[in-house]
């Protein structure tokens, strides 16, 4: 496997994708090069391209060879820190590969099975490795875990972690500190054992600043419309709504898969009883009489 050098270039910093390319076979350095050329072709360029061929021929070589000039062009770009992310079929392949792929500050790389709980497992994507002035990063993710979002309710440490989220000062602020915000993210009784040592040890931890700050800026850039929910503002109503049942010690606000469901689709009781009364007149005109 090719090694990788550096060298200074105009403005000190430059990256030599020269010698991880002089470390593979001839028809896949031909391979990088047809693909980095479709990527990066001047009038008909393509966002993505497939390599496929049989197993031990070295796709995964392929694509470190790709990496490697990708880093080489977008090095030439002031400031523009790199993010590559590795998706790979299953979590141990993706340790395996990750060597191979992640061509500077590997050390730093951690694999992580949920790109949901990022924030807890990469930190530092701001600072530049040795050698270079901006972050290079490299992120394995893991389709059946990261990017299936059709079902399950979230494990404790994803929620605990939305909640964490949720506290900053610009969104919902110390009211994430509040009993009812606590019960309404506490998952279904199945997974709920030990939810609030989950999430004092997610408040414990460290968060990389970039991805707190974008979630930050995602929410307070949907403030809420006709089309879309006002999320942080129905779950301050949730949270409202939970610590009233906290305090008059009813039972129906307990944790459980229907305030998991509230919390999945953030709905208020107004928006809850506009549907309601749709749903109510649609079916008066369906049957000629109220049901």
């Amino acid at each position: 496997m090719g090694g990788v050098s550096h060298r200074g270039g105009a403005d000190g910093v430059s990256f030599d994708a020269a010698s991880v390319l002089d470390g593979l076979k001839p028809f896949q350095r031909d391979t990088v090069e047809y693909v980095f050329g479709r990527l990066f072709h001047p009038s008909d360029p393509v966002d993505h391209f497939l390599v496929a061929d049989e197993v031990g021929l070295g796709k995964t070589m392929v694509a470190r060879g790709v990496i490697a000039k990708l880093i080489e062009l977008h090095l030439q770009e002031p400031g523009r820190r790199i993010d590559v992310i590795y998706v790979c079929s299953n979590h141990a392949i993706a340790r395996q590969n990750f060597a191979k792929v992640a061509l500077v500050g590997a050390q730093r790389g951690t694999v992580t099975d949920r790109i949901t709980t990022l924030p807890l497992h990469v930190h530092g994507l701001d600072e530049a490795p040795e050698g270079f002035d901006r972050g290079i990063n490299f992120v394995p993710i893991t389709p059946t875990t990261s990017l299936d979002l059709s079902s399950g309710v979230g494990r404790s440490d994803e929620r605990a972690l939305l909640l964490r989220l949720l506290g900053h000062e610009r969104l919902l602020g110390a009211a994430t500190r509040r009993k009812g915000a606590v019960r309404l993210f506490t998952p279904p009784v199945q997974i709920a054992k030990n939810f609030k040592d989950t999430l004092k040890q997610v408040r414990a931890q460290q968060l990389d600043p970039s991805l707190a700050g974008a979630f930050v800026d995602r929410l307070r850039s949907h403030p809420g419309s006709d089309d879309e929910p006002d999320i942080l503002g129905e779950l301050g109503e949730l949270i409202d709504a939970f610590d009233r049942s906290v305090a008059s010690g009813s039972n129906r606000g307990a944790p459980g898969a229907r305030a998991s469901s509230r919390v999945c689709g953030a709905s208020s009781p107004r928006r809850a009883s506009r549907r309601s009364s749709r749903t109510s007149s649609s079916s008066t005109s369906s049957s000629g009489s109220p049901s």
